[in-house]
């Protein structure tokens, strides 16, 4: 009949029934048979032993490929590196020259003058001031001390200077100084203490005591010198003043002391450049002498001198009418020898010293240095006060002319 269906295979259905029935007998035993796996045959990143929360397995953690970290540089590496960078010569190295003026020396690049600390390709280290001059000699910079040879070349190491030993870190900066002088033999020794049975003895109590507002002027040649910053010490540490009679050279080698000498309130007087007997030299060649240490002191600290001492005290006509500012010589000579001793400077300046005097030394002595150091306190202490020799002047009522020699401002 029409839209009748066909009928079903049975045979059909019983193979399907069949076929049901087998499939679901396996799925039965595989899940009634069911073992944990063995954990060596798998691969260890998916074996997980209880753990705390928040932290990694154990065996993940070593198990786990991660990408390697940039390898730090080791302590030489290091060391190396900085030893480089502080060694390699200044950038303007390459790019000028070393011109010469005279006796002094600067570096151009594209003709303009190079300044402060400078490495030049041969590695040696240099210090040029603000005009561009190399220097050479003692250097006192942000504090330190330096030593520059006659070449100008920053010493490191150990060093023997003017007899001494001195020690500067690789940086150049100083570190300790030695005597080099050898010891003495039995005879010297005995000539020694014969010496210092007949040296004079010197003592406080020599000194007189001050009346009131008595002033002494304190004036120091042929600066400045290594021992200059321990004189300065002391001078400030007792409010004291001092005039300085300058050398030009001299104040190329130390100008950082020059500028603590005008922070001090010191006075700067006329040395000549180069410490020469003016009274051998023609009216032209004084006056150099004189303009040339006046330019450099003016270069330094922005002032002229206002005094002149001739070297040795020499003084005749023609230096009398080539010179524009007084002449200042000395009351008191503590300065009598090259080198005089400490003993004798203290005996000096203990037994003599009063009121209105000049006393006339040396800064770029140790022994006058150190003698300072102990005479500087007993002046104060007597209630002496220390002054510039212009001060002192102002205060004796004396006007300072031109071309006059002064050596005491007594009443």
């Amino acid at each position: 009949m029409p839209g009748r269906k066909k009928p079903t295979s049975r045979v059909l259905t019983c193979i399907i029934i069949l076929i049901c029935l087998i499939s679901g007998l396996l799925l039965s035993q595989s899940s009634a048979s069911y073992a944990p796996l063995n954990p060596e045959v798998l691969p260890d990143i998916i074996i997980a032993e209880e753990t705390q929360e928040g932290s990694l397995p154990q065996d993940y953690r070593k198990e786990q490929v991660t990408p390697s970290p940039t390898e730090e540089p080791s302590e030489e590496e290091i060391k190396e590196q900085e030893s480089r960078e502080e060694t390699a010569y200044s950038p303007e190295a390459e790019l000028g020259t070393w011109v010469a003026s005279g006796s002094d020396w600067t570096f151009l690049v594209k003709e303009k003058p190079v300044t402060g600390w400078f490495t030049d390709t041969d590695m040696h280290r240099y210090y040029l001031d603000k005009d561009g001059i190399m220097q050479t000699g003692w250097l006192t910079y942000d504090g330190e001390k330096y030593y520059l040879n006659e070449d100008g070349i920053m010493q490191t190491g150990t060093v023997e200077i003017q007899g001494k030993s001195y020690t500067f870190s690789e940086d150049g900066i100083l570190q300790k100084e030695t005597r080099t002088t050898p010891a003495p033999t039995a005879s010297e020794e005995d000539e020694t203490d014969s010496d210092s049975a007949s040296a004079p003895v010197s003592s406080p109590s020599q000194l007189k005591k001050a009346s009131k507002g008595a002033q002494i002027a304190l004036t120091f040649d042929d600066g400045p010198g290594m021992y200059t910053e321990r004189l300065l010490n002391v001078l400030e540490a007792y409010d004291a003043k001092a005039t300085f009679f300058l050398v030009g050279t001299n104040i190329q080698s130390y100008p950082e002391t020059v500028r603590r000498m005008k922070e001090l309130g010191c006075e700067f007087g006329n040395h000549t450049n180069s410490h020469v007997d003016l009274t051998t030299l023609s009216t032209q060649e004084i006056q150099e002498q004189l303009n040339d240490m006046e330019e450099i002191l003016r270069d330094t600290v922005g002032e002229s001198p206002s005094l002149i001492r001739p070297p040795f005290g020499a003084i005749n006509d023609t230096v009398e009418e080539a010179a524009g500012s007084p002449f200042i010589l000395w009351s008191l000579d503590a300065a009598k020898e090259e080198n005089p001793d400490i003993a004798t400077i203290l005996e000096t300046i203990y037994s003599q010293a009063e009121d209105g005097d000049i006393i006339h030394l040396h800064d770029i002595h140790e022994s006058t240095v150190a003698a300072a150091e102990i005479f500087i306190p007993e002046l104060v202490d007597k209630g002496y006060e220390l002054v510039t020799v212009s001060e002192l002047a102002e205060a004796k009522g004396i006007k300072l002319q031109v071309g006059n020699t002064y050596d005491s401002m007594k009443k």
